[in-house]
């Protein structure tokens, strides 16, 4: 089983906790720091126009499409484990402009199929559960295709590479038990930890124009080992 098919599962139990926070994978976050990390999207898509449109990739339960619904023409969400889009579903029930949908990140299809380009596209942390760099060039390949010349993406929360080794140290310096420490780290070393300069290679070559590290807000734990990055069409 490869690591996308195992991160699958985690998801999928996920989106039956009952904590908001949760079904995120933010367990830890405040009401406070939910909204700082909506401040680090809404800075990393840059200007907005009401006719504009949204992809919300990798969207889970669409608590970050129904914030953004209001700035948008339409907002299209999908995720692709089907529990999350069930309660998706259930949540963005009232917001006339928000359609979800399964698909998956490495074909699109479903997206595809609707034959519409994006303004701007929000991929939220999604790049550490793939296996390899041949997934991320297939995962920004399908993202070009259906971003609008000029249009931004911004892709956050991605573990970075360099910091890696000063994470995996620290788990030593919790109060916590040998075990848990143990299992924390199994499910460290299952994500895939990403080297922003071959990101970039790979982005360039498919021909974004741009491709730009953002620092991720100070005050969230995130910021301590990951990296959101701005892509430009």
């Amino acid at each position: 089983m490869n690591r996308n098919d195992r991160w699958l599962q985690a998801w999928q139990n996920s989106a039956n906790l009952d904590d908001a926070f949760c079904t995120m994978g933010r367990s830890s976050y405040s009401i406070s720091d939910y909204f700082k990390y909506l401040s680090d999207i809404a800075k990393g898509l840059g200007q907005i126009k009401n006719t504009d449109r949204l992809l919300d990739m990798a969207g889970g339960a669409g608590y970050i499409a129904m914030y953004f619904s209001p700035l948008f023409s339409k907002v299209d969400s999908f995720d692709y484990a089907p529990a999350m889009i069930e309660k998706s579903k259930k949540e963005c029930q009232g917001f006339e402009n928000i359609n979800v949908y399964v698909d998956n990140l490495l074909d699109l299809s479903e997206t595809k199929r609707k034959a519409h380009c994006y303004e701007k596209i929000i991929l939220g942390g999604a790049l550490q559960y793939f296996d390899d760099y041949d997934d991320i060039e297939k995962i920004l390949l399908h993202l070009f295709n259906v971003l609008k010349p000029n249009g931004q993406c911004i892709a956050t929360h991605n573990t970075d590479l360099m910091l890696k080794q000063a994470h995996i140290d620290s788990y030593q310096r919790l109060d916590w038990s040998q075990d848990k420490i143990e299992h924390a780290l199994i499910a460290e070393e299952d994500r895939f930890w990403l080297d922003f300069s071959k990101v970039k290679k790979i982005a360039l070559a498919l021909g974004f124009k741009n491709c730009q590290q953002s620092k991720i807000h100070a005050d969230l734990f995130q910021s301590t080992h990951m990296f959101d990055f701005i892509l430009t069409k």
